[in-house]
């Protein structure tokens, strides 16, 4: 049995400039219509860096792994190794997470034009869902969170609510020996 020969990368120096350049700019184009379209509670620098970073990155490991088998192999074991411990808080993150590897995933493997059309599709989706608020309640909904010293004034509080609101209830009540706090939603 002889000894296994090493494959040679099968891509020219101008294929990893053009695939690279591609997948960053595309990666600016997803943090373009993130920035627009987030609404969230939790907009975070290093959440846009990652987007833009993860298509080129993605795209590279896609450019060297071709069609060799034993190395992707390789690969899927190396990065069963990575934890990730960020908690993902808004699942339209997880949108754009996978839209970023989607970017690399077409544009690693040469399909560049198909890559730019995709990603120009997504991108006007997801700014049509954003700008006709698609799936949004028709009112707004809010927490309102009290607290104080001494006893709970939780039969004078609803009242006074009311008055300025056309719904209300109270979420939670919690009793401490030096206070209370109440979540009412709104």
């Amino acid at each position: 049995m002889g000894v296994p020969q090493l494959q040679a990368i099968s891509f020219s120096t101008l294929d990893l400039l053009m695939t690279l350049s591609l997948a960053f700019t595309l990666g600016i184009w997803t943090v373009f219509v993130y920035r627009i379209s987030h609404q969230g509670l939790t907009y975070e620098r290093s959440f846009l860096v990652s987007l833009v970073l993860m298509p080129p990155i993605v795209a590279v490991v896609m450019m060297f792994i071709g069609s060799n088998l034993a190395l992707s192999l390789g690969m899927i074991g190396a990065l069963s190794i990575i934890r990730f411990r960020t908690v993902i808080k808004d699942s339209r993150d997880m949108i754009y997470l996978f839209w970023a590897i989607a970017i690399g995933l077409g544009t690693g493997t040469l399909n560049w034009g198909e890559s730019i059309i995709a990603c120009m599709f997504l991108g006007g989706a997801l700014l049509l869902i954003h700008f006709f608020h698609f799936g949004e309640r028709q009112r707004a909904n809010f927490i309102l969170v009290m607290n104080g010293e001494g006893p709970s004034i939780k039969d004078g509080i609803i009242p006074i609510v009311s008055e300025f609101v056309s719904y209300s209830s109270i979420r939670s009540m919690e009793l401490k020996e030096d206070g209370w706090e109440m979540v009412i939603e709104l």
